[in-house]
């Protein structure tokens, strides 16, 4: 993993083609750790897409929280 920072938002690249061991273990880590406000900041966006121009974007978010809900485990 390594952190980036873009326009002063700081995140965590995860390479899943080179982290082995401990690594893997801290990515699962930070998904349990940061999903629950993850998928708050996604359904907020859906929300705030309401006009019927913004269908696309909106399946798109529906789409994310539906990767991210495999991700971390509450999917159903």
């Amino acid at each position: 993993m390594s952190k980036q920072e873009v326009a002063g938002q700081g995140f965590w690249l995860f390479d899943v083609g080179y982290c082995r061991g401990t690594e893997l273990l801290e990515a699962g880590l930070l998904f349990k750790k940061f999903g629950a406000a993850a998928r708050a900041r996604i359904e907020n966006r859906i929300k705030q897409l309401t006009s019927p121009e913004q269908a696309n974007e909106k399946e798109e978010w529906f789409r994310i929280m539906h990767r991210l809900e495999t991700l971390i485990g509450s999917g159903s």
